[in-house]
């Protein structure tokens, strides 16, 4: 370890060198920019500038290695691959739709190009430049939407609102992952704990799951009392998880929701969704408890 002194510069600010040894092997000139970050134990972290700029992730893939294509590719979306080469001997018909289908629901995967022996998939966005809140902020509405589709009869509506929010969940996917390395996105998305990362994944997970729940009612013939407590279930996330108000209100709000219905396969649905509401609200409590107890 080498020790060097602070040094004071115009009265308004301090320096200190750099190891000679470390800069000539980084190939670091003179002007030239290095990164500094602060960890969790105060230490200092200096990193030169191309680190911090990397080159986008890429893979190259043989498509006939590959035996479930639209998995392959939603995880790479989570891992954060940016560019992917998929190249084929003979196209596959059926692999070849299963990678158009799957696209509809990776928020910024797009085929940039395309010939007989080669697919070239890239994110289009140059940077994420939406936070976990406008996420979690869309897709309360859009539940409210998917709701209102069903009353309205617009099966349509509905079906493009549920492929929304199968985007907006692997899209939270794909950030929280980038949370685990990334500390300048963890500090932009407030999150303090390595364990919030897993809490806020399964208020995601949770958030789809009523979605999928909403659209299974779609057939129903659902009462106004029956439509009049699910707004009042999602306004109550909405309460929860963008307006931030006390967690134990919530739940003991939730608790008088009366979900009951003369149809069995709706009372069934009706109890799923309490219980995913439920499952929220604690995700959303260890949360709140780290923040107070723990930072």
């Amino acid at each position: 370890m080498e020790s060097r002194k602070i040094q004071l510069v115009g009265n308004r600010s301090y320096s200190v060198s750099l190891p000679k040894r470390w800069v000539l092997a980084n190939n670091l000139k003179e002007k030239e920019v290095v990164f500094i970050d602060i960890n969790n134990n105060d230490e200092l972290i200096i990193k030169k500038a191309d680190t911090e700029n990397r080159k986008k992730e890429s893979i190259s893939v043989n498509l006939e290695e590959i035996d479930n294509i639209a998995e392959f590719l939603m995880i790479c979306y989570v891992k954060n691959i940016d560019n992917i080469k998929i190249l084929t001997k003979k196209p596959e018909y059926e692999k070849i739709k299963s990678i158009r289908n799957v696209l509809k629901y990776l928020e910024g995967y797009d085929i940039i190009s395309e010939n007989k022996n080669k697919i070239k998939i890239s994110f289009l966005f140059n940077t994420i430049n939406i936070n976990l809140k406008k996420i979690l902020i869309r897709m309360n509405y859009l539940l409210k939407l998917e709701l209102a589709s069903i009353e309205n009869k617009d099966m349509e509506s509905l079906e493009e609102t549920e492929t929304s929010i199968d985007k907006l969940y692997h899209l939270s996917k794909r950030i929280l992952f980038s949370c685990i390395r990334n500390k300048k996105l963890r500090q932009e998305n407030d999150i303090k704990h390595d364990e919030d990362i897993f809490f806020y994944k399964d208020i995601f997970k949770k958030l789809e799951n009523i979605g999928d729940n909403i659209v299974k009612l779609k057939n129903q013939d659902l009462s106004k009392k029956e439509t009049k407590e699910l707004n009042k279930f999602l306004e109550l996330l909405s309460y929860l998880l963008v307006k931030k108000q006390n967690t134990a209100q919530i739940k003991d709000s939730l608790s008088k929701i009366k979900f009951k219905s003369n149809d069995d396969y709706t009372d069934r649905i009706l109890g799923r969704l309490n219980e995913l509401g439920i499952d929220i609200i604690q995700n959303s409590v260890s949360i709140k408890f780290n923040e107070t107890y723990f930072s």
